[in-house]
């Protein structure tokens, strides 16, 4: 099981945070801005005054694989947080900051904090998971895939709209269809890199397969308000 060690003084966001990651199998450390380890009580309570363990974590203690820094209140400094992942050699880290661009200041390149992935506040619980699975040390590949409000399982072959646990009524290659117009970001792919991708190299006869698969997809697709964009043969989806 992999072990998250989430840090933030905002206690709803923690507790939400960690409710998404433990009941999607992780396991989930609550820690306070100043090292203090909140434990289960906390977490039920909603109190972190008298239940905090009040003496800061020392390094080793804990052992995640990936570090969640909550930088929504933009607190942390690049020393401050570099400082801070020290004490976990091996944890990936993800930064949590806010989406507005604050236009009044410009950090310096030495402020710059260096997490090895970053998402900008408010995000879904879906993009959460998405981001903790692109972040596995074992170099496995990433089980989902974020595109706004979808999400694919890659394992499963299915894909979810929104906070919704019902798959979409997607066949296995109009899945196959969305993953790759997905995974091609925003890069128009021409009707046969489609067929290919789909059907495989040597399949012939795919022409009338994929025209009745891209056809069906996004008429299912307009209808959760994404389109897949066409261009002479070529298609994207963004």
């Amino acid at each position: 099981m992999m072990e998250v060690l989430f840090v933030s003084d905002d206690l709803p966001l923690s507790q939400a945070v960690r409710r998404t990651l433990e009941s999607n199998g992780f396991a989930c450390t609550l820690m306070t801005g100043d090292g203090r380890i909140l434990h289960d009580e906390v977490y039920d309570n909603g109190d972190a005054g008298d239940t905090a363990d009040p003496r800061p974590e020392e390094p080793g203690e804990a052992k995640p694989d990936i570090v969640i820094v909550d930088d929504s209140s933009r607190g942390w400094t690049s020393e401050r947080f570099d400082t801070f992942m020290a004490h976990y050699p091996g944890a990936r880290s993800l930064l949590l900051t806010q989406s507005a661009v604050d236009t009044t200041s410009t950090p310096s390149d030495e402020d710059m904090l260096t997490p090895d992935g970053t998402l900008r506040m408010p995000f879904s619980n879906a993009e959460l998971l998405a981001h903790v699975e692109t972040l596995r040390p074992d170099g496995s590949s990433p089980r989902l895939l974020i595109h706004g409000d979808l999400t694919l399982d890659l394992a499963d072959g299915r894909a979810y709209y929104g906070e919704s646990r019902r798959p979409l009524p997607l066949s296995p290659r109009e899945f196959a269809t969305l993953r790759t117009l997905i995974e091609a970001d925003g890069t128009f792919l021409t009707f046969d890199e489609l067929g290919k991708a789909v059907c495989g190299n040597g399949f012939f006869g795919y022409h009338d397969i994929m025209d009745n698969v891209l056809y069906s997809l996004t008429r299912k697709l307009r209808k959760l308000g994404f389109f897949i964009t066409q261009r002479g043969d070529s298609y994207r989806i963004l």
